[in-house]
Order: C-alpha cells, then structure tokens, then sequence
C-alpha cells in the first residue's frame, strides 16, 4: 500500500522549476500592471487638471471681456444722459 503513494519529501517543499518560473512571471506580469495603471492614471488625472485649469482661465477671460463691455455700455449711457440734460 505504501507504493502507491509515491511521492518524494522534496518535491512537496520545493516546487518544480517550471512552475517556479511561471509563478515568478505571473506576479511580475501582475506588478507591472499595477505600476502601469498608477502611472497611466496620473498622467490621465495631469491632463484632466490642465485642461481643467485652462478652461478656468479661459473662463475668467471671457467674463472680464464681458464685465469691461458692460462697464464701457456704462459710461457711455452716462454721457449720453449727462449731455442731454
């Protein structure tokens, strides 16, 4: 009965070289997909925040430009008025 079972002590702790190197190419396969995807998500995030804050500045450009025309409709009504009266 003992023969059926034939397994030697050394291969139950140390596994078979094959299968060393595929566990070794598994988790770097798998670590450098990690490292890849935090380095594609930032500079995603970078080009989402600069985007961001040139539409923020464009944004502010465009509602001085809006404030200054208001601000000329102003004056001239003013001297419309104040010259007619």
């Amino acid at each position: 009965m003992s023969s059926t079972l034939n397994v030697s002590r050394s291969s139950v702790f140390f596994p078979k070289p094959k299968h060393i190197l595929f566990q070794v190419a598994r988790y770097t396969a798998l670590l450098s997909g990690v490292f890849y995807g935090i380095y594609h998500r930032r500079s995603l995030q970078k080009a989402h925040d600069l985007d961001k804050e040139h539409h923020a500045i464009h944004q502010r450009e465009q509602l001085i430009v809006q404030a200054k025309d208001a601000w000329r409709q102003k004056q001239e009504s003013a001297k419309n008025d104040g010259g007619e009266s």
